[in-house]
């Protein structure tokens, strides 16, 4: 809590812009350590490692369960379709510049067309990924700032 009554009134204001750049700092950083995991199978040994290193895991059957905040991270299966899954996650993203997805799949050539988007929004990993590799991704500082 800031004491107005020891400080004088410029010292005062002048906190208050430092302040509200911390927590802007703080909402933002909770934001991108936030990751949605989708996949049809379980995967509580990789949401515990994810978790370990400092992410918040919430887990998903389809990206369209998903809140649409933080960091998508779909683990595709063989069965599904390409075109589905270059518009679930455009579908996804919308048009909120925030937001990112990590789409990892055993077709990475094959869905190329998902990861072209023009703000840098979607990371395309070719299956399999070690839960390192992933962690690289979320944290790689290109790919969150883009």
């Amino acid at each position: 809590m800031i004491d107005v009554t020891a400080r004088p009134a410029a010292e005062v204001a002048s906190s208050i812009p430092v302040a509200w750049r911390l927590v802007r700092f703080l909402l933002w950083w909770n934001r991108m350590r936030v990751i949605a995991l989708v996949s049809t199978e379980p995967l509580e040994e990789l949401m515990r490692y994810l978790e370990d290193v400092g992410f918040v895991v919430r887990a998903f059957r389809t990206p369209l369960e998903a809140p649409r905040g933080g960091t998508l991270v779909w683990l595709v299966d063989h069965a599904s379709d390409d075109r589905t899954v270059v518009d679930t996650v455009r579908a996804w993203l919308g048009q909120k510049t925030k937001l990112r997805a990590i789409v990892v799949t055993h077709r990475p050539v094959r869905l190329k067309q998902v990861s072209d988007d023009t703000r840098g929004r979607v990371l395309l990993l070719a299956a399999p990924v070690f839960g390192w590799q992933l962690v690289d991704a979320l944290r790689d500082e290109a790919f969150a700032a883009s």
